[in-house]
């Protein structure tokens, strides 16, 4: 996970950030690329790729606005020609967030999806930057440098978690204010772009985009242009917001959209929203046991010998965690004391329910040892995770990577999107914070801290849409204001942050649209290979089919299996 400013407050709809180091990427200077109001492609990382900046407004409610935005946008090329019967056209993609890099995302993966999406068709996978993220411009951030980012951090880390008490949430809430007037000060300086970074407008962004990518074609000779081009878009998370939106707002423009791990949209956008997240969470906390019980020992260092039961290894574990909220642990690490808490092992806990395949084993061998006495790899992934290198800061100046500031481009996002909150009360908070809790133990403290670290946000949205989310009856015949075809929605049967139930909600605004649900506990289907969901995936790209009842895959292997893992970087 990435450390930056409130990595511990400030999140997306699925927190861990992508695994590989920045430094694992090729390198491309996106300033080489001149911004322009057509798409115009550059060879980039390597010539790996190709790349370009588009230039579209800032606000796109005031057409006297001349304010401009350059949107980063990368694209994978097809394996075929344009003009090859079997090309399928261009598929857009977000990895969720809010604040996540398309860039990243698919320098990484993009290549991966286009071999996953191919079976009779062959698209191009592009994906973008939204304004204000990474290596779009400006950018919304908030310190001039590093060290002032990581300072905040250190002051979030020695606070404790949310529901520690009263004095912890009127802390917290003073600094959330101190922050925000930093970030008020620099969009002054930096931007405009804080007050213009929701999803409203980035779903407008899309539909240029998609626009300006059949006017390529057209110049080319391989499209048609005319600014009726349809969207092919898979989003993920936060990126199943960005589709719903674009939906809700341009059913006319809909070809094909995939949405996996779908959140609320009407919970997203409320006053103290965010509370249909975690409603499975708990529930794979306790599944993490139950599988625990069942493994060898090998597999689950958790479980004792004279274990009769998943709940006595739970219990262990409980009474653990409950001796670290009376007495954090305090460890010398490498070059520092570490001193952890409770509540930062149920984020890692948490954490570890995105993806279990790739992490139930790694966290059952950490708590482990950490009750034996060796706390060693829980330091270090606790310092890994969220501890910044201070000595590493001094001296930076502006010139900060682009994800240093993901959590502040995250909250223009969210802060945006949602209602304004600034009038609600300590009192008021600290309720919610219980409500969070009440839904989930292990990650109901923590998911509270994003819609609290709006609480003195100081941008006021100048485009906020609040729904109806949902859509006419698609028709193939590519009625103007209908969808070519149904949405499909993708889920888990187990969700920590994106529950089915969410996914049932959101369909059902969307007539015709098709469930499919993987036998798994997972956050996204996608980022897990399986033959059944891909075979529904293609015949829906393919053809515009959808199941016409929920229909069930099973999944392919289990946590505690020796399983072949490909790991998606996804938010």
């Amino acid at each position: 996970m990435l450390s930056s400013l409130l990595l511990l407050l400030l999140a997306s709809l699925s927190i861990r950030l992508a695994a590989a180091d920045d430094d694992e990427l090729p390198q491309f200077n996106w300033t080489s690329i001149t911004p322009a109001r057509d798409l115009e492609y550059h060879d980039c990382y390597n010539s790996q790729f190709k790349c370009a900046r588009l230039l579209l407004p800032i606000n796109w409610l005031d057409a006297n606005d001349t304010r401009t935005t350059a949107i980063a946008i990368i694209k994978v090329p097809a394996t075929v020609p344009e003009s090859d019967a079997s090309f399928g056209g261009a598929v857009f993609t977000n990895p969720g967030g809010p604040g996540a890099s398309g860039v990243e995302f698919v320098l990484l993966d993009g290549r991966n999806m286009q071999h996953r999406l191919s079976r009779n068709q062959n698209y191009e996978i592009i994906s973008f930057d939204p304004r204000g993220v990474g290596n779009s411009t400006p950018q919304s951030i908030c310190f001039d440098e590093q060290l002032a980012r990581d300072a905040m951090v250190l002051q979030m880390l020695g606070s404790g978690g949310l529901n520690s008490g009263l004095a912890t949430v009127r802390y917290t809430h003073a600094l959330i204010k101190s922050y925000s007037d930093v970030c008020e000060r620099s969009d002054a300086k930096t931007g405009p772009i804080m007050g213009f970074a929701g999803t409203a407008s980035v779903a407008r962004d899309l539909v240029e985009m998609v626009d300006k990518t059949d006017e390529l074609r057209a110049r080319e000779g391989n499209g048609r242009g005319g600014g009726k081009a349809r969207l092919q878009y898979i989003g993920f998370s936060y990126g199943t917001i960005l589709g719903n939106y674009f939906t809700s707002l341009y059913p006319g423009r809909v070809g094909r959209v995939i949405l996996d791990g779908v959140a609320d949209a009407d919970d997203y956008s409320s006053r103290l929203g965010w509370l249909t997240n975690l409603q499975d969470a708990d529930a794979i906390f306790d599944q993490f046991f139950e599988g625990c019980f069942r493994a060898p020992p090998s597999a689950c260092p958790l479980k004792q010998a004279n274990d009769s039961s998943a709940a006595v290894i739970k219990a262990r574990v409980t009474s653990y965690l409950s001796s670290l909220d009376t007495l954090p642990l305090a460890v010398m690490g490498r070059d520092n004391v570490r001193v952890i808490t409770g509540d930062y092992v149920r984020r890692m806990i948490g954490d570890a329910f995105k993806f279990p395949i790739y992490e139930f084993r790694p966290l059952a061998t950490m708590l482990a040892q950490a009750m034996a006495g060796n706390a060693s790899a829980l330091v270090t992934a606790f310092t890994a995770a969220s501890v910044p290198k201070l000595k590493r800061s001094v001296g930076v100046g502006r010139s900060i990577p682009p994800y240093t500031q993901i959590n502040e481009a995250s909250q223009a996002v969210l802060c945006s999107d949602g209602q304004d909150v600034r009038d609600v009360s300590v009192a008021q908070w600290q309720t919610y914070i219980a409500r969070q809790v009440q839904t989930s133990r292990i990650y109901g403290a923590y998911w509270s801290e994003l819609r609290f670290a709006c609480s003195s946000w100081p941008f006021v949205s100048n485009w906020r849409f609040t729904g109806p989310f949902g859509s006419p009856s698609p028709d193939a015949g590519l009625k103007d204001d209908r969808p070519a075809a149904p949405l499909l929605f993708l889920s888990n049967r187990l969700d920590p942050v994106t529950p089915l139930a969410s996914a049932r909600r959101m369909a059902a605004g969307h007539p015709g649209s098709g469930l499919a649900i993987l036998e798994d506990m997972a956050h996204t289907v996608f980022i897990q290979n399986n033959s059944c969901i891909d075979g529904i995936i293609h015949d829906y790209l393919e053809l515009g089919i959808v199941p016409a009842q929920e229909k069930l895959c099973n999944a392919s292997c289990g946590p505690w299996e020796d399983c072949p893992i490909e790991r998606l970087h996804l938010y």
